[in-house]
């Protein structure tokens, strides 16, 4: 982490960091569906990179409507 800019802005600083760390464990999940895995990991992994996908695309949103907060 410690890429994003620092504001006072705690609500868009959480925002900030919490995007990379959830693409963090979408491309971690990736690497790891590259190799012969347990099917109940295989289902996990799935999970984790559908629900972090949705999670970054409502960060983004709401990182662009901070100010309406």
């Amino acid at each position: 982490m410690g890429t994003a800019p620092v504001t006072n802005g705690v609500n868009a600083n959480f925002v900030r960091e919490m995007i990379p760390h959830h693409e963090g464990a979408v491309r971690m999940s990736n690497n790891v569906l590259q190799f012969n895995i347990c099917p109940g990991l295989k289902l996990i992994l799935y999970a984790i990179i559908t629900t972090q996908c949705e999670g970054i695309r409502q960060l983004k949103h709401l990182l662009n409507h901070l100010d309406n907060c």
